[in-house]
């Protein structure tokens, strides 16, 4: 059962990630923060994470960039939730420590497909 890490400053947005992946044989961990995540990160094996782009402190991108540097997490997929205009979709993106990334103006529509895609890319890779 892989185990996801959501993180988002936002208790709504978490909560609304949760319920659209909860149906699925997920284990789900939250965090408030991109310190929180580092934590979590450091003390659960994490096999994808869900980030929003814009959290107070540290960013998605830093936390991303910082994640890579915690043993076991170097290659654990990172998708960006936001609602910035941001290069690329849900399959790749040209920003460095990012593997994709869902607006949220769709997130419930292209979420789980997304986290499926990256499960599946991150399985058959391993």
């Amino acid at each position: 059962m892989p185990n996801i890490l959501i993180v988002d400053d936002s208790d709504i947005w978490r909560r609304l990630t949760k319920d659209i992946l909860k149906k699925n044989p997920y284990r789900l961990f939250e965090a408030d923060s991109g310190e929180r995540a580092l934590e979590v990160a450091r003390e659960t094996p994490v096999d994808l994470v869900i980030m929003d782009y814009r959290m107070r402190r540290l960013d998605g991108l830093d936390t991303s960039r910082r994640l890579r540097e915690i043993p076991g997490c170097e290659q654990v997929p990172v998708i960006l939730i936001t609602s910035e205009e941001f290069p690329g979709d849900c399959e790749e993106t040209p920003v460095q420590f990012v593997d994709g990334y869902v607006d949220k103006k769709h997130l419930v529509q292209d979420l789980d497909e997304c986290v499926k895609r990256h499960l599946d890319h991150d399985a058959r890779v391993a």
